[in-house]
């Protein structure tokens, strides 16, 4: 059988020797498929996973949590921000006994609302403004907002000191009655 060395390996305990094992097998199936005059798909790596950590805390991306009473999705991070894990992380042997992050909440304001000379759609992307959302006992959409009314962002939005966003409810009060 052909994953009996992966058993034998351990692959599970052995990341490395398991992706070893995989990259091999891709790299043969991309000859064979070459050979036959089948297109060969471009692989590219994202900047995370040429990083050491990916070699044992695979599948990151995937992960979610709580941090600082705030939900984390890694996947936003690392794969539409394009953040590396050293963004938030130390290595292993640079970290106190119990730190998962570098820093404390603060540490997210520079990324998080608080950088104004980013775009929100830098972080927010366009597909979710297709989503409407339930406000009150109405449904409220950002792109009638933004594309036909020509509002931006901060027409609506409040950043305050600590980088929280919140709506400014003024705002809707200036071209909405109720």
């Amino acid at each position: 059988m052909y994953l009996r060395p992966t058993t034998r390996g351990h692959g599970i305990y052995n990341v490395r020797f398991a992706l070893a094992l995989l990259e091999s097998a891709t790299r043969l199936v991309d000859e064979r498929l070459d050979e036959k005059g089948f297109p060969v798909r471009e692989r590219p790596q994202r900047a995370f996973e040429q990083g050491k950590c990916y070699a044992c805390h695979r599948g990151v991306e995937l992960q979610a949590g709580v941090f600082a009473g705030v939900n984390l999705k890694h996947e936003v991070h690392l794969l539409r921000a394009g953040l590396s894990c050293a963004a938030c992380h130390r290595p292993h042997g640079e970290r106190g006994p119990h730190e998962v992050v570098r820093f404390g909440k603060e540490g997210c304001v520079t990324c998080h609302h608080k950088a104004a000379k980013r775009e929100c759609t830098s972080c927010h992307p366009a597909a979710s403004l297709a989503k409407e959302i339930a406000f009150g006992n109405r449904t409220f959409s950002h792109k009638l907002h933004l594309e036909e009314a020509g509002l931006t962002c901060p027409d609506c939005h409040v950043t305050a000191k600590d980088g929280a966003v919140s709506l400014n409810r003024e705002a809707c009060a200036s071209c909405h009655e109720d």
